[in-house]
């Protein structure tokens, strides 16, 4: 029984590694993952020195977006009710609201259905950005609850560089300078496309997959002693 019903949580990774100001290399990982029917999972952590702003004359998203295959139009997602924070960052003193829809960004990028932007949850904060003020380092994480959600209804932004699963607005290590940075370029099997690095099953699904085959060998042996 465990053998049959031990359905792995498969998880996919971008990389954050494309930018239109900071200086080149990886700056951060999105994870996807698959936590159940109509549940998926996404943590969002950037590479060290860098946080979440947002600048840019708020065209620039702290975190965005795009889902297909959904319905249309499409789903409505709100914060405490179908999409649920799990790490905010900083010490679980911020807040994330979300925009929807949100509309063209800078850069070339496209349009983006859902943006997430970071605001205080405490009056001793001041909201992340604008210019680049009051970064927050991250992690950011947070679960969506949808009919029909998986890891594949994230796309490529629409009507840009397609291969933009993911954008966020961040600072650098250096305190000054801030850029858009998107995953890229475009290698994934995914519909679109975008960076895909990995996609495996969860360790406690392979956990329980492995119990299954271990308890059914078990009674193969068993009724192998019977005859």
């Amino acid at each position: 029984m465990l053998l049959v019903s031990a359905t792995p949580a498969f998880a996919t990774s971008f990389s954050l590694n494309q930018s239109n100001a900071l200086p080149a290399g990886v700056y951060g990982t999105v994870e996807v993952t698959q936590f159940g029917v109509n549940v998926v999972n996404v943590k969002v952590t950037l590479a060290a020195g860098y946080g979440f702003v947002e600048t840019g004359s708020n065209n620039h998203p702290a975190f965005a977006f795009n889902l297909a295959g959904l319905g249309s139009p499409d789903p409505t997602l709100t914060v405490g009710g179908n999409l649920t924070i799990i790490n905010d960052g900083a010490g679980a003193d911020w807040a994330w609201n979300i925009i929807q829809p949100f509309g063209p960004t800078s850069d070339g990028l496209g349009t983006f259905d859902y943006v997430l932007n970071c605001y205080p949850g405490t009056a001793t904060l001041a909201r992340c950005g604008p210019g680049g003020s009051n970064p927050n380092p991250g992690p950011l994480e947070f679960r969506i609850t949808l009919a029909g959600i998986t890891v594949n209804s994230f796309v490529g932004s629409s009507g840009g560089n397609i291969s933009a699963f993911f954008a966020a607005d961040i600072q650098g290590p250096d305190g000054l300078t801030t850029g858009l940075v998107w995953t890229g370029p475009c290698t994934s099997t995914l519909p679109g496309c975008g960076e895909q690095l990995l996609q495996t099953p969860e360790p406690a699904s392979l956990a329980l997959l492995g119990t299954g085959l271990v308890l059914a060998a078990s009674g193969m042996r068993r009724r192998a002693r019977k005859r």
